[in-house]
């Protein structure tokens, strides 16, 4: 039951974030330097990131990294998902 709720809400974030990508204007594109970046690149270059920290046996957890884009936060959401995919805890309570 648990998987099945995590991916209506991440179906929720995925139609979000294209709602937020089909709402900027061309406009503001060129005005603010928006870039949309797809969850297709966002789960690849968090997978790559995982690997590597799994293939260099970091503490995942003692990490921090810098969100590239900060946008409809499509890195943020990809990282929390895969890190829950790891069964890592990735906050307190």
């Amino acid at each position: 039951m648990e998987n099945i709720e995590k991916e209506a809400i991440w179906e929720l974030i995925v139609n979000k974030s294209r709602e937020i990508e089909a709402d900027i204007t061309d406009f503001d594109r060129r005005r603010t330097g928006y870039y949309f970046t797809s969850f297709d690149l966002t789960n690849v270059m968090i997978k790559e990131l995982i690997d590597r920290i799994i293939t260099n046996k970091l503490d995942i957890c003692k990490l921090k990294f810098l969100e590239p884009c900060v946008g409809a936060g499509n890195f943020v959401f990809t990282y929390l998902r895969e890190v829950d995919k790891l069964g890592l805890k990735y906050f307190d309570i």
